[in-house]
């Protein structure tokens, strides 16, 4: 499943108006020639195991910025190294991610992730921090989503980090099974969503 931004379907504050990301080579070789690229290369570490396919998913990433000009190189870590390269901030390229959120909601991986003194805090917007800030122990529901909307504008404006797939999981179920899946891959099998029917 294509991401449409940083905010998982199912995960609180999801706008679903957004169209998914796409992929366009022409406009990728323009951008990356008025930024000035000279074909440096590009490390993508990933680790082999952590997430489904993450290293085929990572190949199949530089097979698609090879083919806009992007000399990417994929380099597999052992799992412990990536989270001490996580925690210590020394990646030497990028690794990608999906936007879903343990928590179910944007603060859960797109603030933790990219906000000041987050393992991906490479990149500052003072304006997406204000709203990160305020957002995240605001109780206002209203308020959340139009802050977390306006981030989200200025995550797509700026690609600090690039969703590069939502997960996206298959079940089989007993005919008596009364069960609707949640689109971010939570689990959910509480009183609300989960019931036997009596045959």
């Amino acid at each position: 499943m294509v991401p449409s931004g940083p905010i998982a379907k199912g995960d609180n504050h999801f706008d679903g108006s957004l169209p998914p990301l796409a992929y366009n080579p022409k406009e990728a070789r323009e951008r990356l020639k008025k930024a000035g690229y000279k074909g440096e290369e590009i490390f993508i570490e990933t680790t082999s195991g952590y997430t489904a396919n993450d290293k085929p998913m990572s190949e199949a990433i530089q097979a698609m910025w090879r083919d806009v000009g992007i000399n990417a190189k994929v380099e597999v870590l052992e799992y412990s190294v990536r989270a001490q390269k996580n925690r210590d901030k020394t990646f030497k390229g990028l690794w990608w991610s999906d936007p879903t959120s343990t928590l179910g909601d944007p603060d859960g991986m797109m603030w933790r992730l990219l906000g000041p003194g987050g393992p991906q805090d490479y990149w500052r917007h003072a304006r997406w921090d204000e709203l990160g800030d305020k957002a995240r122990f605001s109780v206002d529901e209203k308020f959340r989503g139009e802050a977390y909307k306006e981030m989200t504008k200025i995550v797509l404006e700026h690609f600090p980090w690039i969703p590069v797939i939502q997960p996206y999981e298959d079940y089989g179920m007993q005919k008596y099974v009364e069960w609707t899946p949640n689109p971010n891959q939570q689990f959910e099998i509480r009183r609300f969503n989960f019931k036997f029917r009596r045959a």
